[in-house]
């Protein structure tokens, strides 16, 4: 923790400090006071990539919860294969990031992926998804719940197996429906594992970055560039570290 952590990020603090380029390492290391925290501040790419990080995460969990949930209750009502079920759903979790990327990209391009294919068939236009910003933003969230949403849905699909059988029971001897079941005793029951679930996807919301360089490189016209990738494109592109 020390050597990998500790040390690097009080380096890090220091060198925010001062005016280090790759470029030229000879008396960068001399403090240059809040400069760069003054620039970055009035930098409005830096403040668009913020409010582009915020729209990430807010679309991105709020989609793998809603569905996550819906798709661990149908498994739950299964009473037959939902182990196997389960396990196909860990797929998405094991592919590498960055292959995530590259098959979207392919499944996005016009003519040729997939879902342009299925436009075709319900005989809609082919849209150019990573040509227009809104669309490409829209394709990032598609990749990411892909890969993310099977996260939400073990963890509530095991939640849900662990529920008391009392309460459901007591319900149907009162004539509930199931959805009156699902949002009076299912959703409060699931409020720990919720706060949970929300908390990790809030945490590991940016791992989305290989996905965005493998597929978009944070365009077209910055639509798809958080601040991770910014601060990529700052270090190794312009060496400003």
């Amino acid at each position: 923790m020390l050597v990998l952590t500790a040390i690097p990020v009080i380096f890090l603090i220091y060198i925010s400090f001062t005016g280090l380029k790759l470029t030229n390492l000879s008396g960068t290391f001399s403090l240059t006071g809040l400069t760069n925290y003054i620039q970055l501040v009035t930098d409005q790419r830096f403040l668009h990539s913020m409010w582009v990080t915020i729209k990430f995460i807010v679309f991105q969990v709020t989609i793998q919860l809603v569905l996550g949930f819906l798709i661990a209750l149908l498994i739950n009502s299964i009473q037959k294969g939902s182990t196997i079920i389960k396990s196909l759903f860990v797929i998405p979790l094991v592919v590498p990031p960055v292959l995530v990327g590259l098959i979207f990209r392919v499944l996005c391009t016009p003519q040729l992926g997939g879902i342009g294919w299925v436009l075709d068939i319900l005989g809609l236009p082919a849209i150019d998804w990573l040509s227009s910003p809104t669309a490409a933003f829209w394709a990032v969230i598609m990749a990411a719940v892909w890969v993310w949403t099977p996260y939400v849905i073990l963890m509530y699909s095991a939640a849900l197996e662990t529920m008391p059988k009392e309460p459901f029971e007591a319900a149907k001897i009162d004539g509930a429906s199931f959805f009156q079941m699902t949002y009076y005793i299912t959703l409060p029951l699931l409020k720990p594992i919720t706060y949970i679930v929300v908390f990790f996807r809030i945490l590991e919301a940016m791992a989305i970055f290989p996905i965005i360089y493998t597929m978009t490189s944070g365009g077209p016209a910055q639509a798809t560039e958080p601040t991770n990738y910014l601060v990529f494109q700052n270090a190794f592109h312009y060496y400003k570290i």
